[in-house]
Parts: structure tokens; C-alpha cells; sequence
């Protein structure tokens, strides 16, 4: 699988990027799962290709996790904790 680098988080070129490239799985942080799921700019792009959305760093409240998978239909991924071994998952 290909892997889409930004040197720089922009929420458009991200949009336009999973456009372009289809991206299937993208990985983030919190803020940046809010504005995915609260911008409406995102109904401007075809991002259909979205099939796994992770969210590592911090908890993420419940209603944003519930906005991306009725949005994009995408699994959601979100991992927090302290370090790798004790890392807590959670899969919807």
C-alpha cells in the first residue's frame, strides 16, 4: 500500500490528497478527527475510499468517533496510553 506524506497538517490538502490518491487508511490526532468530522468543507470531496480512520494520542469523545463512522463508514482505530506495551485500543 502507498503511503501519502504531508510535510505539513492542512485540512484541505489532506481532503485533496484522499481524493487523489484514494487513501483507505489514515492516521491522526484528535483535533484533526474533530475537524474531519465538524468542517463541512469535507462534503466537497470524494473520500469514499476511507476505510480505516486511527486516532492515537488522547481519548476522543464518543459522538466525534460516532460522526466519522456514520460519515465515512470507515472503522474507527483509537489508541491512547502511556507507552506501546500498555497502550489502550478500541475498535467501532
Amino acid at each position: 500500500m502507498p503511503t501519502v506524506r504531508m510535510p505539513k497538517y492542512n485540512l484541505v490538502r489532506m481532503l485533496e490528497s484522499i481524493q487523489k490518491y484514494r487513501v483507505v487508511a489514515i492516521p491522526m490526532v484528535p483535533p484533526v478527527a474533530v475537524s474531519l468530522a465538524k468542517d463541512p468543507i469535507t462534503a466537497q470531496y470524494d473520500l469514499s475510499s476511507l476505510k480505516r480512520i486511527m486516532i492515537a494520542a488522547a481519548p476522543t469523545k464518543p459522538e466525534v468517533v460516532r460522526t466519522l463512522r456514520e460519515k465515512f463508514g470507515a472503522k474507527i482505530l483509537q489508541t491512547f496510553g502511556e507507552d506501546h506495551a500498555r497502550r489502550k485500543a478500541r475498535e467501532y
